[in-house]
């Protein structure tokens, strides 16, 4: 009967307890990417066109501080940095061949 009365009251007890306030935190959040584009053709007169094709390496970080408001929601701010680049860009003429 103790055992009884001992698991009711420790599963009472664990159902109206207030859980712990969750503590502020940090992310950092550093990022990668590689973009490519398809080949495009543009002309500059009716004999001579271009054809491109573009690729890059980007990179970046994002740092924020996240404050626990209520139990589902959360406030956060923070600042970041992005580094968009191309890095390879081949071109082919019509006339001239590779560039």
């Amino acid at each position: 009967m103790k055992l009884i009365i001992g698991i009711a009251s420790l599963l009472i007890l664990s159902m109206t307890s207030i859980a712990q306030k969750r503590a502020s935190q940090i992310e950092i959040n550093p990022y990668f990417r590689w973009d490519w584009y398809p080949k495009f053709t543009y002309s500059i007169n009716p004999v001579n066109s271009n054809t491109v094709k573009i690729t890059g390496k980007s990179f970046g970080i994002n740092a924020t501080y996240k404050i626990s408001l209520k139990n589902r929601f959360y406030l956060k701010t923070g600042i970041g940095y992005y580094k968009y680049s191309f890095n390879k860009i081949d071109q082919n003429n019509s006339l001239f061949g590779k560039s």
